[in-house]
């Protein structure tokens, strides 16, 4: 069943004409005769003409168990349907993310869906427990736009804010190319630092503390003496979490031979990276254990 989120909401504006007594979730024969001629309310909700009580029950569960509706029957002939859980597909939640891009750059999942799907959440707002969001998460999350997609803060439910996605710098022949990065970006590091900086990806062969990416030196003079700074830099062609771990590592170990270590990572900045959680973290990280500042 492929259905839009106003054709969605529909439904749910029929489950409240239908359910008409309480909005228990509960359908009873009493209610389903009050509207079985009511052709269009049937159309949306098993999709066709209904033709006895029996069948709409068994075509009610069969049309909207599609849509991830679990009902429960009562015994006997006559006997009610509950409406127990309702798991929307991952689909509506691409939607959703789809719908409101654009416009909407963090929030409530909750109050997303109200905005967009109003009906339903009238429906379900005397039991909302019975309303699971995890597929619905699931297509949220999914969807990407520009290299965007929304994420969920760690610790916060379902409030979620609009991120960029993970970077990787290709070369010309498709693959990460750290090098490539590395000549692009020497100059202007050369230039913030005011120091010449020496691209020593070319001539790797030391042991795992002297593989740094760039090295450079400056003369300190004081009033005294004059003492001579090494800076080393640690490169990675991504921010992912796996390349800025080890980064950080790297440049750690750095530190016991250099009086400045850096990481240089690509779109490594608040309002662009993919975590803004873990943002934090390895920034605080940072400050603590080697130098960080971060540019556009």
């Amino acid at each position: 069943m492929r259905l839009s989120l106003k054709e969605i909401d529909h439904i749910f504006l029929a489950l409240i004409e239908l359910d008409s007594d309480k909005y228990d979730y509960q359908i009873s024969m009493k209610e389903y005769v009050a509207c079985a001629n009511k052709e269009n309310l049937m159309q949306v909700l098993i999709g066709k003409k209904s033709e006895s009580w029996q069948s709409f029950k068994v075509d009610l569960v069969s049309y909207l168990s599609k849509l991830g509706f679990e009902w429960e029957p009562s015994q006997g002939q006559g006997g009610s349907m509950k409406l127990t859980k309702i798991y929307l597909p991952n689909a509506i939640g691409n939607l959703l993310a789809r719908k409101i891009f654009d416009t909407v750059t963090e929030g409530e999942l909750s109050e997303a869906l109200s905005t967009i799907l109003p009906n339903m959440m009238r429906y379900l707002q005397n039991d909302p427990g019975i309303f699971h969001l995890s597929a619905v998460r699931d297509g949220f999350k999914d969807f990407v736009s520009n290299n965007s997609t929304y994420k969920f803060k760690r610790g916060k439910g379902n409030y979620f804010y609009k991120t960029k996605n993970e970077f990787v710098y290709y070369g010309a022949d498709g693959k990460q190319d750290e090098v490539g990065l590395g000549n692009l970006i020497k100059e202007k590091l050369e230039k913030w630092l005011s120091i010449e900086i020496r691209h020593s990806q070319y001539d790797r062969g030391g042991g795992k503390l002297q593989n740094y990416d760039f090295v450079g030196y400056k003369i300190l003079s004081d009033i005294n003496f004059d003492n001579l700074a090494i800076y080393t830099f640690e490169l990675k062609a991504s921010n992912t979490i796996d390349s800025i771990t080890k980064a950080i590592s790297q440049a750690i170990n750095y530190k016991s031979f250099s009086n400045y270590s850096y990481i240089v990572i690509p779109m490594f900045d608040y309002e662009l990276f993919h975590d803004k959680d873990r943002f934090e973290t390895f920034k605080q990280l940072c400050r603590k254990r080697i130098e960080v500042t971060v540019r556009g």
